[in-house]
């Protein structure tokens, strides 16, 4: 089975850790293009210009700067064609992704939005990705037998980002009410009891376990 022509937009942390994934896996045709010239690495050919990747890749994943997606797009438009598949894993809103959904098929592209759902350093490119847009069962086709974790959720743009975004409210939110409360309440060496206390009200939770896991992704994440 022919591996696909793999392409990036932004090859930053995210990005490269995908990337040299991908190339584990035997995938020798991984094109990058960033804004920030860098040489080849890690099996990745570094192209010149957006143009230069463009020509030689067929799935391509954006991975820039969530302020920039909708502008990468538009500059990517014109050297899109029916043979590109363009995947956009940025972190923003469902009505961005539906924007530049606009923008990639009006070319004859097709599109899938991606919802990455766990930290990429953590996984590679094996990181779970929910998938929506009509071409989304396509790109899992081509990528699952590279290793990658894809969840099809369904053709309507914008709910794979929406889903992400609300969960991130929790999560977010209970990383800041941790850290707030945590590290303030230590202050006064009174941490475990507040947490013995909140497991009173709320049982069948390792609060004290679930403090040091958010508290650490905070330190190391955010």
């Amino acid at each position: 089975m022919s591996t696909p022509n793999i392409g990036f937009i932004g090859f930053g942390e995210a990005a490269a850790c995908i990337a040299e994934g991908l190339a584990t896996e035997g995938n020798s045709k991984i094109t990058a293009f960033d804004v920030s010239p860098r040489p080849d690495q890690n099996g990745v050919t570094m192209a010149e210009t957006m143009e230069d990747l463009l020509a030689v890749s067929d799935i391509v994943f954006a991975a820039v700067t969530c302020t920039v997606a909708l502008d990468v797009a538009k500059q990517a438009a014109p050297h899109l064609g029916d043979r590109h598949l363009y995947v956009d894993i940025n972190s923003v809103s469902p009505e961005t992704k539906i924007a530049v959904g606009d923008v990639v098929t009006a070319t004859g592209a097709r599109y899938v939005e991606a919802a990455v759902m766990a930290g990429v350093p953590g996984f590679g490119h094996k990181v779970p990705m929910l998938l929506s847009g009509e071409a989304a069962g396509d790109l899992i086709a081509e990528m699952s037998p590279l290793g990658m974790e894809l969840e099809d959720f369904g053709p309507e743009l914008g709910r794979a980002s929406a889903l992400k975004m609300f969960r991130s409210i929790m999560v977010k939110g209970m990383e800041a009410l941790f850290q707030e409360c945590v590290l303030g309440a230590d202050h006064y060496g009174v941490a475990k009891k507040v947490l013995d206390s909140v497991g009173d009200g709320y049982p069948g939770v390792d609060w004290d376990q679930m403090a040091h896991h958010l508290i650490g992704r905070t330190a190391i994440h955010g």
